[in-house]
């Protein structure tokens, strides 16, 4: 069936009015940008229950003193696209440290955790990190080892030693359609507590907003 053919079957079956509210919408998105993260938070003074994963593997942890899997998490970091030159070396420099799950010096998945603030790019916007707070960000399992568990036994881990150091609380961010990823952040006991929304038109105007998390919404 042609283009013209199609248009004039789906004017028949919607209306010009159903057209022309595509055609609007279409214009729309050009200029306008609508980014709406879930963050989710856990207080740490309820005990840890550790996750385990489905297959073989070791959680490790990669730190500025500690760079045995450097190679191997910066392959995975490649893969999943978060990858800057130099940028596992800046992270570790600043005290963030990287959890990994790997087997046979293979990383399969990991975590980053920060205790500073910490910039969220896809809204713009500083995570400001209390005192005696952390932040998952940046956590990512290669695509053969998905289904598996890795994100919440690594997640686990992160909240078993952070709460060993006396932590008060654990949080992350995931786009809302991110549905896997919050759903495993659930499994470890984040639980969501509101929207971080950034509105951007063209290039020059952003409007953050936080909306508190409701389950009617």
């Amino acid at each position: 069936m042609s283009a013209l053919k199609r248009l004039k079957r789906l004017i028949n079956e919607k209306g010009y009015s159903y057209l022309f509210k595509k055609v609007l919408t279409k214009i729309f998105n050009i200029f306008f940008e609508k980014h709406k993260l879930v963050l989710q938070e856990r207080d740490l003074s309820q005990k840890v229950n550790i996750e385990p994963p489905r297959l073989s593997s070791t959680i490790r942890v990669v730190s500025k003193d500690n760079l045995d899997f450097y190679e191997s998490l910066k392959r995975t970091m490649l893969i999943s696209g978060d990858y800057e030159n130099g940028c596992i070396r800046d992270r570790l420099a600043k005290g963030d440290l990287c959890y990994i799950a790997e087997e046979n010096n293979e990383t399969m998945a990991h975590i980053w955790v920060s205790v500073e603030d910490q910039y969220i790019p896809e809204v713009d916007m500083i995570m400001h990190i209390k005192d005696g707070e952390g932040y998952l960000y940046n956590g990512y399992v290669l695509p053969e080892y998905r289904g598996n568990r890795l994100w919440p036994a690594i997640g686990s881990n992160i909240l078993s030693d952070f709460q060993e150091r006396g932590f008060a609380k654990m949080s992350t961010t995931a786009y809302t359609w991110n549905i896997p990823s919050i759903k495993a952040s659930m499994r470890i006991g984040l639980i969501e507590k509101k929207y971080l929304i950034l509105y951007k038109f063209l290039s020059f105007f952003r409007y953050h907003v936080e909306k508190e998390f409701s389950t009617t919404q």
